[in-house]
Protein backbone atom coordinates (compact mmCIF):
# COMPACT_ATOMS: atom_id res chain seq x y z
CA UNK A 1 0.00 0.00 0.00
CA UNK A 2 3.16 2.52 0.66
CA UNK A 3 4.71 1.48 -2.24
CA UNK A 4 1.64 2.32 -4.58
CA UNK A 5 0.95 6.02 -2.47
CA UNK A 6 4.53 6.47 -3.98
CA UNK A 7 3.73 5.17 -6.92
CA UNK A 8 0.68 7.75 -7.42
CA UNK A 9 2.76 10.71 -5.66
CA UNK A 10 5.77 10.29 -8.49
CA UNK A 11 3.20 10.48 -11.46
CA UNK A 12 1.68 13.33 -10.04
CA UNK A 13 5.07 15.21 -9.35
CA UNK A 14 5.83 14.17 -13.06
CA UNK A 15 2.48 15.52 -14.71
CA UNK A 16 3.31 19.26 -12.84
CA UNK A 17 6.71 19.19 -13.75
CA UNK A 18 5.45 18.90 -17.46
CA UNK A 19 2.79 21.08 -16.66
CA UNK A 20 5.35 23.71 -15.39
CA UNK A 21 7.85 23.27 -18.51
CA UNK A 22 5.47 23.61 -21.19
CA UNK A 23 4.12 26.94 -19.29
CA UNK A 24 7.40 28.36 -19.33
CA UNK A 25 8.34 27.32 -22.98
CA UNK A 26 5.33 28.43 -23.84
CA UNK A 27 5.92 31.82 -22.09
CA UNK A 28 9.63 32.55 -22.80
CA UNK A 29 9.57 32.64 -26.99
CA UNK A 30 13.19 34.00 -26.66
CA UNK A 31 14.45 30.18 -24.98
CA UNK A 32 17.68 29.14 -26.70
CA UNK A 33 16.81 26.45 -28.90
CA UNK A 34 19.18 23.58 -26.51
CA UNK A 35 17.12 24.66 -23.29
CA UNK A 36 14.14 23.63 -25.04
CA UNK A 37 16.03 20.31 -26.31
CA UNK A 38 17.19 19.61 -22.71
CA UNK A 39 13.44 20.27 -21.72
CA UNK A 40 12.11 17.78 -24.24
CA UNK A 41 15.12 15.15 -22.95
CA UNK A 42 13.77 15.73 -19.75
CA UNK A 43 9.81 15.77 -20.34
CA UNK A 44 11.00 12.12 -22.12
CA UNK A 45 12.62 10.81 -19.78
CA UNK A 46 10.04 11.52 -16.98
CA UNK A 47 7.18 9.96 -18.96
CA UNK A 48 9.64 6.88 -19.44
CA UNK A 49 10.07 7.26 -15.75
CA UNK A 50 5.99 7.39 -14.81
CA UNK A 51 5.40 4.56 -17.26
CA UNK A 52 7.75 2.23 -15.33
CA UNK A 53 6.45 3.30 -12.57
CA UNK A 54 2.39 2.53 -13.87
CA UNK A 55 3.87 -0.71 -15.04
CA UNK A 56 5.26 -1.62 -11.83
CA UNK A 57 2.27 -0.61 -9.41
CA UNK A 58 0.20 -2.77 -12.31
CA UNK A 59 2.89 -5.48 -11.34
CA UNK A 60 2.10 -4.94 -7.79
CA UNK A 61 -1.45 -5.17 -7.56
CA UNK A 62 -1.49 -8.60 -10.02
CA UNK A 63 0.97 -9.88 -7.17
CA UNK A 64 -0.99 -8.80 -4.43
CA UNK A 65 -4.39 -10.18 -6.02
CA UNK A 66 -2.83 -13.51 -6.04
CA UNK A 67 -1.68 -13.54 -2.60
CA UNK A 68 -4.90 -12.66 -1.24
CA UNK A 69 -6.10 -15.50 -3.51
CA UNK A 70 -3.64 -18.22 -2.11
CA UNK A 71 -4.41 -17.06 1.42
CA UNK A 72 -8.01 -17.39 0.72
CA UNK A 73 -7.14 -21.05 -0.41
CA UNK A 74 -4.45 -21.80 1.72
CA UNK A 75 -7.09 -21.05 4.61
CA UNK A 76 -9.83 -22.67 3.02
CA UNK A 77 -7.53 -26.15 3.04
CA UNK A 78 -6.98 -25.15 7.11
CA UNK A 79 -10.41 -24.77 8.24
CA UNK A 80 -11.00 -28.39 6.09
CA UNK A 81 -8.19 -30.33 7.72
CA UNK A 82 -9.10 -28.86 11.22
CA UNK A 83 -12.51 -30.21 10.32
CA UNK A 84 -11.42 -33.60 9.56
CA UNK A 85 -8.99 -33.59 12.35
CA UNK A 86 -12.19 -33.10 14.82
CA UNK A 87 -13.96 -35.92 13.47
CA UNK A 88 -10.83 -37.84 13.33
CA UNK A 89 -10.33 -37.37 17.26
CA UNK A 90 -14.27 -38.05 17.93
CA UNK A 91 -14.21 -40.89 15.74
CA UNK A 92 -11.08 -42.20 17.84
CA UNK A 93 -12.65 -41.41 21.19
CA UNK A 94 -15.33 -44.30 19.73
CA UNK A 95 -12.90 -46.36 18.89
CA UNK A 96 -11.25 -46.51 22.34
CA UNK A 97 -14.26 -46.91 24.09
CA UNK A 98 -15.76 -49.50 22.07
CA UNK A 99 -11.72 -51.01 22.61
CA UNK A 100 -12.32 -50.49 26.10
CA UNK A 101 -15.72 -52.54 26.08
CA UNK A 102 -14.35 -55.32 24.03
CA UNK A 103 -11.90 -55.94 26.28
CA UNK A 104 -13.83 -55.90 29.38
CA UNK A 105 -16.26 -58.11 27.52
CA UNK A 106 -13.30 -60.54 26.25
CA UNK A 107 -11.72 -60.75 29.94
CA UNK A 108 -15.79 -62.05 31.28
CA UNK A 109 -15.97 -64.46 28.49
CA UNK A 110 -12.16 -65.83 29.75
CA UNK A 111 -13.53 -66.26 32.77
CA UNK A 112 -16.84 -67.84 32.36
CA UNK A 113 -14.90 -70.35 29.54
CA UNK A 114 -12.62 -70.83 32.99
CA UNK A 115 -15.51 -71.59 35.07
CA UNK A 116 -17.23 -73.71 32.50
CA UNK A 117 -14.03 -75.86 32.36
CA UNK A 118 -13.63 -75.80 35.87
CA UNK A 119 -16.93 -77.47 36.45
CA UNK A 120 -16.60 -79.95 33.44
CA UNK A 121 -13.40 -81.09 34.99
CA UNK A 122 -15.25 -81.50 38.40
CA UNK A 123 -17.84 -83.30 36.79
CA UNK A 124 -15.17 -85.76 34.92
CA UNK A 125 -13.74 -86.58 38.39
CA UNK A 126 -17.32 -87.43 39.99
CA UNK A 127 -18.32 -89.52 37.60
CA UNK A 128 -14.86 -91.49 37.89
CA UNK A 129 -14.88 -91.30 41.91
CA UNK A 130 -17.49 -93.98 43.00
CA UNK A 131 -20.09 -92.44 45.44
CA UNK A 132 -19.86 -94.54 48.98
CA UNK A 133 -23.48 -96.24 48.92
CA UNK A 134 -26.09 -94.55 51.44
CA UNK A 135 -28.81 -96.39 53.84
CA UNK A 136 -31.99 -95.34 53.46
CA UNK A 137 -31.97 -93.74 57.08
CA UNK A 138 -29.34 -91.42 55.87
CA UNK A 139 -31.00 -90.16 52.76
CA UNK A 140 -34.01 -89.34 54.72
CA UNK A 141 -32.59 -87.51 57.51
CA UNK A 142 -33.00 -83.55 57.07
CA UNK A 143 -29.87 -81.40 56.38
CA UNK A 144 -30.27 -80.39 60.23
CA UNK A 145 -30.36 -83.87 61.30
CA UNK A 146 -27.46 -84.33 59.36
CA UNK A 147 -25.19 -81.20 60.81
CA UNK A 148 -26.36 -82.39 64.17
CA UNK A 149 -25.25 -85.88 63.90
CA UNK A 150 -21.70 -84.62 62.34
CA UNK A 151 -20.90 -82.23 65.15
CA UNK A 152 -21.37 -84.82 67.60
CA UNK A 153 -19.01 -86.87 66.33
CA UNK A 154 -20.99 -89.14 64.09
CA UNK A 155 -21.58 -89.71 60.68
CA UNK A 156 -18.11 -90.46 59.83
CA UNK A 157 -16.72 -87.36 61.70
CA UNK A 158 -14.18 -88.00 64.17
CA UNK A 159 -14.45 -85.56 67.30
CA UNK A 160 -11.06 -83.00 68.26
CA UNK A 161 -10.42 -80.56 71.05
CA UNK A 162 -9.99 -77.88 68.56
CA UNK A 163 -9.91 -76.81 65.16
CA UNK A 164 -7.16 -75.02 63.06
CA UNK A 165 -3.17 -74.76 63.67
CA UNK A 166 -1.08 -73.67 66.96
CA UNK A 167 1.88 -71.82 66.89
CA UNK A 168 4.79 -73.38 69.14
CA UNK A 169 6.95 -70.27 69.02
CA UNK A 170 10.22 -72.06 70.19
CA UNK A 171 10.67 -74.53 67.04
CA UNK A 172 9.38 -71.32 64.78
CA UNK A 173 11.80 -69.48 66.09
CA UNK A 174 14.45 -71.64 64.64
CA UNK A 175 12.87 -70.79 60.87
CA UNK A 176 12.61 -67.47 61.13
CA UNK A 177 14.53 -66.62 58.51
CA UNK A 178 12.97 -68.39 55.80
CA UNK A 179 10.24 -66.58 55.11
CA UNK A 180 8.01 -64.12 56.94
CA UNK A 181 4.59 -64.89 59.34
CA UNK A 182 6.67 -68.50 59.37
CA UNK A 183 4.64 -70.59 62.53
CA UNK A 184 4.92 -74.31 63.79
CA UNK A 185 2.44 -76.79 64.96
CA UNK A 186 4.01 -79.37 67.19
CA UNK A 187 0.48 -80.77 67.87
CA UNK A 188 0.92 -84.37 65.70
CA UNK A 189 3.72 -86.49 66.25
CA UNK A 190 5.67 -84.78 63.31
CA UNK A 191 5.80 -80.84 63.60
CA UNK A 192 4.62 -78.63 60.55
CA UNK A 193 5.54 -75.21 59.51
CA UNK A 194 2.40 -72.78 58.42
CA UNK A 195 2.04 -69.35 57.61
CA UNK A 196 0.09 -67.82 60.72
CA UNK A 197 -1.56 -64.74 58.70
CA UNK A 198 -4.24 -66.93 57.80
CA UNK A 199 -7.40 -68.23 59.54
CA UNK A 200 -7.44 -71.96 59.71
CA UNK A 201 -11.34 -71.89 60.16
CA UNK A 202 -12.33 -71.15 57.42
CA UNK A 203 -12.55 -72.80 53.83
CA UNK A 204 -9.13 -72.18 52.51
CA UNK A 205 -6.29 -73.56 50.06
CA UNK A 206 -2.20 -73.65 51.63
CA UNK A 207 0.68 -75.35 52.29
CA UNK A 208 2.73 -77.20 54.52
CA UNK A 209 5.86 -77.83 55.26
CA UNK A 210 6.47 -81.28 57.50
CA UNK A 211 9.55 -82.22 59.43
CA UNK A 212 10.92 -79.22 58.42
CA UNK A 213 14.31 -79.84 60.80
CA UNK A 214 14.74 -83.33 59.32
CA UNK A 215 16.44 -84.78 56.43
CA UNK A 216 13.73 -84.56 54.22
CA UNK A 217 10.87 -82.10 54.51
CA UNK A 218 7.71 -82.21 52.88
CA UNK A 219 5.77 -79.83 50.89
CA UNK A 220 1.79 -80.48 51.54
CA UNK A 221 -1.08 -79.04 49.79
CA UNK A 222 -4.04 -78.61 52.31
CA UNK A 223 -7.83 -77.89 50.68
CA UNK A 224 -10.31 -78.02 53.74
CA UNK A 225 -13.85 -76.93 53.67
CA UNK A 226 -15.09 -75.63 56.73
CA UNK A 227 -18.79 -74.68 57.64
CA UNK A 228 -21.10 -74.72 61.13
CA UNK A 229 -24.25 -75.31 58.47
CA UNK A 230 -23.84 -78.28 56.56
CA UNK A 231 -21.76 -81.34 55.60
CA UNK A 232 -20.49 -81.96 52.31
CA UNK A 233 -18.84 -85.35 52.78
CA UNK A 234 -16.28 -84.35 50.32
CA UNK A 235 -15.05 -87.27 48.04
CA UNK A 236 -12.43 -85.12 46.14
CA UNK A 237 -10.78 -81.73 45.36
CA UNK A 238 -9.67 -80.31 42.22
CA UNK A 239 -7.53 -77.49 41.62
CA UNK A 240 -7.74 -76.41 37.95
CA UNK A 241 -4.85 -74.65 36.79
CA UNK A 242 -5.27 -71.25 33.83
CA UNK A 243 -1.24 -71.13 32.90
CA UNK A 244 0.34 -67.83 31.41
CA UNK A 245 0.16 -69.30 27.98
CA UNK A 246 -3.55 -71.07 26.78
CA UNK A 247 -1.96 -73.16 24.00
CA UNK A 248 -0.24 -75.49 26.66
CA UNK A 249 -2.55 -76.48 29.25
CA UNK A 250 -1.93 -77.64 32.69
CA UNK A 251 -2.53 -80.83 34.56
CA UNK A 252 -5.25 -80.10 37.16
CA UNK A 253 -3.90 -81.43 40.81
CA UNK A 254 -6.41 -83.69 42.22
CA UNK A 255 -6.66 -84.80 45.95
CA UNK A 256 -8.98 -87.84 46.34
CA UNK A 257 -7.00 -89.71 49.50
CA UNK A 258 -6.48 -89.78 53.00
CA UNK A 259 -9.86 -87.64 53.67
CA UNK A 260 -10.19 -85.40 57.01
CA UNK A 261 -13.31 -84.64 58.32
CA UNK A 262 -13.51 -83.97 61.71
CA UNK A 263 -15.23 -81.39 64.72
CA UNK A 264 -14.71 -79.53 67.76
CA UNK A 265 -18.30 -79.37 68.33
CA UNK A 266 -18.85 -75.97 66.99
CA UNK A 267 -17.91 -76.89 63.52
CA UNK A 268 -17.16 -78.78 60.45
CA UNK A 269 -14.00 -79.44 58.57
CA UNK A 270 -13.27 -81.85 55.47
CA UNK A 271 -10.46 -82.08 53.09
CA UNK A 272 -7.10 -83.42 51.56
CA UNK A 273 -3.63 -83.28 52.81
CA UNK A 274 -1.82 -84.01 49.40
CA UNK A 275 2.19 -84.25 49.57
CA UNK A 276 3.63 -82.47 46.64
CA UNK A 277 6.14 -83.91 44.51
CA UNK A 278 8.12 -81.83 41.75
CA UNK A 279 5.81 -82.44 39.56
CA UNK A 280 3.39 -80.62 41.59
CA UNK A 281 5.68 -78.03 42.93
CA UNK A 282 6.20 -77.02 39.31
CA UNK A 283 1.97 -76.43 38.69
CA UNK A 284 2.11 -74.59 42.60
CA UNK A 285 4.93 -72.45 41.00
CA UNK A 286 2.69 -71.95 38.18
CA UNK A 287 -0.17 -70.63 39.75
CA UNK A 288 2.30 -68.36 42.48
CA UNK A 289 3.64 -66.58 39.34
CA UNK A 290 0.33 -65.24 37.39
CA UNK A 291 -1.63 -68.33 36.54
CA UNK A 292 -5.32 -68.52 37.94
CA UNK A 293 -6.72 -71.46 39.37
CA UNK A 294 -10.07 -72.88 41.21
CA UNK A 295 -10.99 -75.16 43.81
CA UNK A 296 -13.62 -77.63 43.25
CA UNK A 297 -14.42 -79.30 46.02
CA UNK A 298 -16.97 -82.42 45.32
CA UNK A 299 -19.56 -83.96 47.84
CA UNK A 300 -21.88 -86.43 47.83
CA UNK A 301 -24.71 -84.44 46.83
CA UNK A 302 -23.31 -81.26 45.58
CA UNK A 303 -20.54 -79.77 44.72
CA UNK A 304 -18.83 -76.09 46.33
CA UNK A 305 -16.06 -73.78 44.32
CA UNK A 306 -13.81 -72.05 46.24
CA UNK A 307 -11.42 -68.81 44.44
CA UNK A 308 -8.28 -68.48 46.62
CA UNK A 309 -7.96 -64.83 48.05
CA UNK A 310 -4.78 -62.70 47.51
CA UNK A 311 -4.21 -63.53 51.31
CA UNK A 312 -4.17 -67.16 50.50
CA UNK A 313 -1.84 -66.81 47.21
CA UNK A 314 1.01 -65.22 49.52
CA UNK A 315 0.51 -67.48 52.04
CA UNK A 316 1.13 -70.30 49.35
CA UNK A 317 4.14 -68.30 48.00
CA UNK A 318 5.55 -67.49 51.18
CA UNK A 319 5.34 -71.00 52.41
CA UNK A 320 6.70 -72.63 48.72
CA UNK A 321 9.88 -70.00 48.99
CA UNK A 322 10.65 -71.41 52.66
CA UNK A 323 10.15 -74.84 51.31
CA UNK A 324 13.35 -74.37 48.73
CA UNK A 325 15.17 -72.04 51.69
CA UNK A 326 15.38 -74.97 54.06
CA UNK A 327 16.12 -77.45 51.61
CA UNK A 328 13.20 -78.82 49.53
CA UNK A 329 13.49 -80.82 46.62
CA UNK A 330 17.32 -81.21 46.78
Amino acid sequence: MARSCRARAAVSMTRLLVAVVLVVVAGCATVPQAQFDAAEQRIAELEAENTDLRARLAANERARDALVVDLNRANSTIAGLQSELEALGADRALALAQLGSLREERIELIERIGLLEDEAVALRLAAEIESPPEDSASIARSPQERLTEALSGGDGFRRVDRIGLQNDPRLAARFANAAPGIAADTAEDTPLLFDIRLDYRQTIVFLTIHDPAGRAPELRVNVQYVSDREPLHIRAAVLTIEGIDPVAPIEPIVLSERVIRETDGTILREGFVLPADRSIVDRLATILTGGRFTVTMLGTTRQVQHRPSTAERAAMSNILFAYLDIGGLR
